[in-house]
């Protein structure tokens, strides 16, 4: 897991971590939580318009055996 390096005084930051299912069946993410920050979401980069944007990721399966990665430009924790 890392966190991107903010200005001092940021409110929120962005982390990325690469999350496995070791599991024989599929397993669902639908939220996070920090012991570091008041809140954690997952979010996702979508560009509309030209102009990148944050939207909820909503509920994310991760295949038996498979992983997800959250990564700059896509799937990030939004973290406040």
């Amino acid at each position: 897991t890392w966190v991107r390096a903010a200005p001092p005084g940021a409110m929120m930051l962005a982390g990325y971590v690469t999350v496995r299912n070791p599991c024989s069946t599929p397993v669902v993410v639908s939220g996070a939580e920090s012991r570091d920050f008041a809140d954690a979401m997952i979010h996702r980069t979508v560009v509309e318009g030209g102009v990148s944007r944050m939207r909820s990721a909503g509920r994310l399966e991760i295949p038996a055996g498979g992983k997800l990665e959250f990564a700059p430009g896509g799937l990030h924790l939004m973290l406040v």
